[in-house]
């Protein structure tokens, strides 16, 4: 999430350029501080327990806070036990099944040889008819569990989904850095009820941090990107080196209601330059910048 730079500072900062500038060689300009930043919010409600501070360093994949997940975790140990009741179910349907298939197979001979005995007048017509009784019996219990063995599989293929939910939610419950960076602000301690969407903390992405200036047209043509420049900072002898990564191609009006009429008549170019993260350099910092116009 990219921190946009309120208008008020926008305007600050064009007009400490414009009152600010010097002619000693180096193009001189105000700025803000700005960097890629990631606000971690809890996507479950519970307790939080929070591993990180303010100012720490994390690398990618590190958790740095969980919500209390207990009742997630019954929940997958009661599915658990749903899939060892279902897989003993299952086992026994199997075993009946065989069992039944082979008193059918049996069935099956016995009215075939019942058949020829009467055919023969060797054995009373009610004995065959008694045994295909036993043979249709038999099918219809074999129908029947089949049937059982095939609506366990969709009982299957639904705990297997239920499964899978629980383990998502599981995961929700866990707030993982996606990028190396640094901790800058944290929203929440351990032990505070969070509930989804709350804000737990600010990562500051690894990467150079941006500062944003403006400048006149005719400074156009003594800088380009890659010039080198110098990041000012009150309180701090020693500046930060900087490099322009880019320059705008569309001038922009100076704004109208704090820069004099000299100036309201220029039309600015926003330059960007880059910055290597420094624990003395804050998002939304005003500095000053100097570039050493190319030769």
């Amino acid at each position: 999430m990219k921190r946009i730079i309120p208008s008020i500072l926008l305007f600050a900062s064009l007009f400490l350029y414009a009152c600010n500038r010097e002619h000693n060689g180096a193009i001189k300009a105000q700025g803000i501080i700005d960097g890629t930043i990631i606000t971690m919010k809890s996507q479950v409600t519970g307790s939080v327990d929070l591993r990180v501070k303010s100012g720490q360093k994390v690398p990618s994949g590190e958790i740095l806070a969980s919500v209390d997940s207990r009742k997630t975790v019954t929940q997958l140990e009661a599915l658990e036990l749903e899939k060892n009741d279902l897989n003993l179910t299952r086992d026994s349907l199997k075993t009946s099944i065989r069992l039944i298939e082979r008193q059918l197979e049996y069935f099956k001979k016995q009215d075939q040889r019942f058949a020829r005995l009467v055919e023969a007048e060797s054995l009373p017509r009610e004995k065959k008819e008694n045994m295909e009784l036993q043979r249709l019996q038999a099918e219809t219990q074999l129908f029947d569990q089949r049937q059982k063995l095939s609506q366990l599989d969709i009982t299957e293929q639904k705990l297997a989904v239920r499964e899978t939910q629980l383990e998502l939610l599981l995961a929700d419950h866990e707030l993982q850095a996606p990028r190396e960076g640094c901790i800058i602000d944290t929203y929440a301690e351990s032990g505070e009820i969070l509930f989804p969407g709350s804000p737990v903390l600010d990562l500051l992405v690894k990467e150079e941090l941006t500062v944003d200036i403006f400048i006149e047209e005719k400074e156009l043509s003594k800088i380009a990107v890659g010039s080198k420049a110098d990041i000012i900072v009150d309180g701090r002898s020693a500046p930060f080196p900087a490099v322009v990564r880019t320059v705008g191609r569309e001038a922009e009006f100076s704004s109208k209601y704090i820069i004099s009429e000299r100036e309201r008549e220029s039309l600015l170019y926003k330059v960007t330059l880059a910055v290597a993260p420094d624990p003395a350099l804050k998002i939304g910092q005003p500095v000053s910048v100097e570039i050493i116009p190319e030769s």
